[in-house]
């Protein structure tokens, strides 16, 4: 096979590698810690009230915001089966326009995992925000939630699908 064809037959890999490791670093936010700051539910509705600290973000098309603050408003309206529900909230800063606007975009009820970049982004409709952190809301009544702020899937984080697994030799690749 040879050290061409050894490249060559793993050249997706290498792509995909390049491109988690870039996307580190060019959707990023340095600061931006978030809190809930007295988030309520009442009817079925859960409205997520979030302080941002002091932050820098970066968009992949080279925008740069500053923001800080709080965030009211960022509401997701459950089925009222009489059931419990849970659904996660990606918190978003927007910085397509220069100034920082926070939102959250939430996955269907009972998700079992967070939304995607690509998911936001169609949600979004551009590539120009940063994820601050995902909320994962368990609504256990009518007017009782609890609220866990996860940053795993937070902008800038090392990317966890590639695990560096490129053969270096012809032998282990074939293995």
């Amino acid at each position: 096979m040879g050290t061409p064809s050894l490249l060559a037959a793993q050249s997706r890999q290498v792509i995909e590698a390049v491109n988690q490791s870039s996307s580190a670093f060019y959707r990023r936010i340095e600061g931006g810690f978030v809190a809930d700051n007295g988030s309520a539910t009442a009817g079925w509705v859960v409205t997520l009230s979030i302080d941002l600290t002091a932050s820098i973000a970066y968009a992949p098309s080279g925008a740069v915001s500053t923001a800080a603050g709080t965030a009211v408003g960022l509401t997701n309206t459950f089925d009222a089966d009489g059931g419990a529900a849970s659904a996660y909230g990606a918190v978003v800063a927007d910085i397509s326009t220069g100034t920082a606007s926070l939102d959250a975009y939430w996955t269907a009820a009972d998700a079992s995992s967070a939304l995607t970049n690509a998911e936001i982004s169609a949600a979004v409709g551009h590539d120009n925000w940063v994820r601050l952190c995902d909320v994962f809301t368990d609504v256990t009544g009518a007017s009782a939630a609890t609220y866990t702020i996860d940053y795993n899937n937070r902008s800038g984080a090392p990317a966890a699908e590639f695990d560096g697994g490129l053969a270096l030799t012809e032998e282990d690749y074939n293995g």
